[in-house]
């Protein structure tokens, strides 16, 4: 607001002189002679005065107004009169308009006698200072008309004074407890602010017409009276009593009260806390430290508080002392003690834990070292205890022994490890339901994992009849039912499925195990897989079958030769008496060659059953193949390309010369009937060792140094049924004029005579390789056994073999062999699902793959997408067929390792080891 004098303030406002002059004062009043004027009267008031006419024109003015106007800057205050006091109010603009409009009004209203007076304040402050006033108007009427008087009365002081009193009375009733003044002497309530009126329930009115004993109990209010004398002259004083509220119900309040001057009384004033939550809460608090304190006796559990900045221990449980075995005293004054118990492998791990306890991250397991030197194992863990802002003051921990648990955890690990290293399958399933979907399993070894590809993730949850198939045999299984349904224990031999539907055989030992109540709970069965048994069952059984036709077939033909010699030797008599060119010379002369074609039938039969006269001598067997090659060419025909592949290093064999020769000769045409179209025919000398593994599947086979001879083609081949049978006497898949069934039988009986063995490989639409093993010579015996693997046989070191193969037998035979040599292996059944493997982040360091392999893609195939998807893995390919047999279907890559079976385990260490190494090189 502007300074007084300006045209925009309000307050006493001077007059314009240039205005008409005003009225004399003894026109509104005459004087009476002897008494004072109005003038004078008007001079003796401290408001600044002035009258106004009936149109507000400012008629008279007093000396404190014109002390006021001078004060302002006015050179004449005298000057105002004659001014229009509503016209100037009406003008004012700014923060005041509206207290001037205000002020107008109640003028008007007084002149125009609508109201008797009119009071009211305003602001008027200057830059350097604030002002209050005070306008009383009051009518005038007199003879000469009415006029109106305005006194101006400055009542800065008072307003102040009255601000003052109001934030005071905020803040006494912004406390938030009850307080209160009251006179000691009447027990009157003097004052109260709005929490006492909450709390007690009475209104402001109300509390202050009652005394201060009315609050309280009756049966309380003789102990106040007697505190109240004791109180006289002091000051200060504090104590809990009971309050009650206008609804009777009793509370605990503390109470503070202090001495003070209320006007001209001595009061006292009170504030009252409710205490009454606080004081339950603490009694519960010591109650429950008394239940904490015998809960902490009786636990084995040891509980502690630890004060992080002091880094301090604030309390120990008494458990302490049982687990530790020391003083939990000593551990209150020496913080040190804690660590210096710890076992000072454990002591780092459990400095940075008890350091990081602050944050949340003690949780740990630890041994510590008793006072008596014996060793427990402790689990201990820690949380913050945090302050209003966040910062943490405390931890809070726990820790118990466990040792005995882990005592039985570490003899669970060591029975887990030992049921995961069993070849056996181990699978424990729930107890039932046994209709479908069938017992839950809960655990399988790592051999479950490996023999049926499943993961135990993939199998725990889901029923064992997973593994069935087309094959699995009904009657098995039905027993196996009526025996669990009886909770009796079973076995059975049963054929499962892996998870690519390779078939194997199980030979199951189901057992029930029951809890300490005797309740039945869960199946364990023991499965071992017997398929390498079945499959040297049936080689034996095929080579018992073979045995018993040629024992058959001998005998026949031995009776058939006694026969044919008695013909033929007749047939010839009678050609020397019958002089030749009739019809009879001509007659016995076909019952002559029908005798020969029977003799040489029956020297067939002969070979087959190991009857046969044999001539053996030492024979170089690469030089035999190779002179035979002139024969073969001409023999095969220019459709059938011929190559020999000898290892320089083949050795000898004691063997009918001539009936190699047949042998080979036999194969070789067998070979070109099965490429109509043309072809390859590879044949392949090396020298190989059978060890008692292998040779465990066939009944006559000794373990030992062989030649290997292998005739490979790249015809049809022949179906897996009929493959088997191909040795057979008289058995044959070709037309009755090109073939009579004994070829192979013959080959096969060769062999066998000359204490070899016999082994053919068949891909259809791949080609057949034939393999046929010779007794090596040797200057200490014909054939020697093989010794142990050497103690030096190279071994592996944890590395990740990736093993493809479609054989299932096979498969199990690598990697057993593998396994056995210190590596890790990953089974494939096919090459798809290997390329899986591949394009996955397991780790690997080794692709041994098979190179012939159905479902479209071969292992060299495989191994070029093992080279895109991994780079610089090594890749060690094998095959029942010989290299120069692969060589002869397909374009081999350069530099690839190949290991031909069947291959003994050293032979399979050396190459493995090789393709290591030449990866790392």
């Amino acid at each position: 607001m502007r300074r007084t004098g300006d045209r925009g303030e309000l307050g006493p406002v001077p007059i314009n002189p240039h205005t008409r002059a005003p009225l004399p004062m003894n026109e509104i009043d005459v004087p009476t002679p002897g008494l004072p004027s109005m003038q004078d009267i008007l001079d003796t008031l401290p408001a600044h005065v002035a009258v106004v006419d009936a149109g507000g024109t400012i008629v008279c003015v007093n000396q404190a107004w014109i002390d006021f106007g001078a004060a302002g800057g006015l050179r004449d205050a005298r000057f105002c009169l004659g001014t229009n006091y509503l016209t100037l109010c009406d003008q004012v603009s700014g923060d005041c308009a509206d207290d001037a409009r205000q002020l107008a009004s109640a003028l008007r209203s007084v002149l125009s006698g609508r109201t008797p007076t009119a009071s009211l304040e305003y602001p008027c402050h200057s830059p350097a200072e604030q002002n209050w006033f005070r306008v009383d108007i009051t009518p005038i009427r007199s003879g000469q008309g009415v006029f109106a008087m305005l006194a101006h009365t400055r009542i800065t002081v008072d307003r102040r004074t009255h601000e003052e009193l109001a934030r005071y009375q905020k803040l006494f009733d912004a406390i938030p407890h009850p307080v209160w003044v009251y006179d000691p002497v009447t027990l009157d309530f003097l004052a109260v602010n709005d929490m006492a009126v909450q709390r007690y329930g009475h209104s402001r009115e109300r509390l202050l017409q009652m005394k201060v004993t009315e609050i309280r109990p009756p049966e309380t209010v003789p102990a106040f009276l007697a505190q109240l004398r004791r109180l006289q002259g002091v000051t200060n004083a504090a104590g809990i009593w009971e309050h009650m509220d206008a609804q009777g119900r009793r509370f605990r309040v503390d109470i503070t009260s202090h001495q003070l001057h209320w006007g001209d009384l001595k009061a006292r004033l009170v504030l009252a806390e409710d205490v009454t939550e606080k004081l339950a809460a603490e009694s519960a608090l010591i109650e429950s430290e008394a239940r904490f304190q015998q809960l902490a006796r009786t636990l084995e559990e040891v509980f502690w508080l630890y004060d992080v900045e002091r880094a301090e221990f604030l309390y120990v449980s008494p458990g302490y002392e049982r687990v530790w075995g020391r003083s939990a005293a000593r551990l209150l004054q020496r913080p040190q003690e804690w660590l210096d118990a710890v076992h000072p492998d454990d002591r780092g791990r459990m400095a940075a834990a008890f350091a990081g306890q602050s944050r949340g991250l003690f949780d740990l397991e630890f041994r510590i070292v008793r006072a008596d030197g014996a060793i427990r194992h402790i689990k201990g863990k820690a949380d913050p205890v945090r302050s209003p802002d966040g910062t943490v003051q405390r931890v809070a921990g726990a820790a118990r022994d466990i040792t005995a648990q882990h005592e039985k955890n570490a003899r669970l690990r060591l029975l887990e490890t030992a049921v995961n290293r069993l070849n056996d399958i181990v699978l424990i399933t729930e107890a039932e339901p046994f209709d479908e979907p069938g017992p839950k399993i809960v655990f399988v070894n790592d051999a479950f994992q490996r023999r049926t590809g499943f993961t135990r993730e993939e199998a725990i949850g889901r029923s064992p009849r997973i593994l069935q198939g087309p094959a699995t045999q009904r009657d098995a299984l039905d027993r196996i039912r009526v025996a669990l349904e009886a909770w009796q224990p079973v076995r059975e031999e049963l054929i499962n499925y892996t998870k690519d539907g390779q078939p194997f055989w199980l030979e199951l030992d189901i057992v029930p195990l029951a809890d300490e109540k005797g309740w039945f709970t869960h199946w364990v069965a023991v499965e071992r897989d017997i398929s390498e048994r079945k499959e040297m069952e049936a080689h034996l059984q095929q080579s018992r079958k073979l045995e018993s036709l040629g024992q058959l077939t001998g005998g026949v033909a031995h009776d058939f030769n006694n026969l044919l010699t008695v013909m033929m030797g007749n047939t010839e008599i009678l050609l020397d008496r019958i002089p030749p060119g009739g019809l009879e010379h001509r007659l016995l002369k076909m019952i002559g060659q029908a005798t020969e074609r029977g003799a040489e039938l029956t020297r067939r039969l002969l070979a087959f059953a190991r009857r046969q006269p044999l001539q053996p001598r030492t024979v170089d067997v690469q030089e035999l193949v190779h002179g035979m090659r002139d024969l073969l060419v001409r023999t095969l025909g220019a459709s059938i390309d011929v190559r020999i592949l000898c290892e320089p290093s083949t050795g000898q064999s004691k063997i009918d010369p001539g009936q190699l020769e047949n042998a080979v000769l036999n194969l070789a045409i067998n070979a070109r009937d099965a490429m109509p179209e043309g072809g390859s025919l590879i044949i392949e000398t090396h020298n190989i060792e059978l060890d008692a593994a292998y040779v465990a599947r066939y009944v006559d086979l000794q373990p030992g140094r062989y030649v290997c001879i292998a005739v490979s083609d790249t015809g049809v081949g022949i179906d897996p049924q009929v493959l088997e049978r191909v040795f057979e006497p008289f058995f044959t898949t070709k037309d009755k004029s090109k073939g009579t069934g004994l070829g192979l039988a013959m080959v096969y009986g060769f062999v066998k005579q000359s204490h070899g063995h016999a082994e053919i490989y068949s891909e259809v639409g791949l080609g057949t390789t034939v393999k046929l093993y010779l007794p090596r010579q040797n200057q200490a015996a014909d054939i020697l056994p093989i010794e142990s693997a050497p103690s030096s046989v190279l071994r592996g070191t944890g590395q990740t073999v990736l093993v493809v193969e479609d054989n299932e037998l096979v498969l199990d035979f690598a990697v057993a062999q593998l396994e056995s040599l210190g590596y890790r292996v990953v089974q494939a059944h096919d090459g798809l699902i290997a390329l899986d493997i591949l394009a996955s982040d397991r780790p690997l360091d080794l692709l041994f793959t098979d190179i012939v392999m159905p479902g479209g893609l071969s292992g060299f195939e495989l191994g070029q997408r093992a080279a895109e998807l991994r780079p610089g893995l090594p890749v060690l390919y094998t095959s029942g067929y010989p290299e120069g047999a692969i060589s002869a279907h397909s374009a081999v890559p350069p530099g690839v390792r190949l290991l031909t079976k069947p291959y003994r385990l050293e032979q399979l260490a050396e190459q493995v080891t090789a393709a290591l190494a030449g990866a790392g090189a």
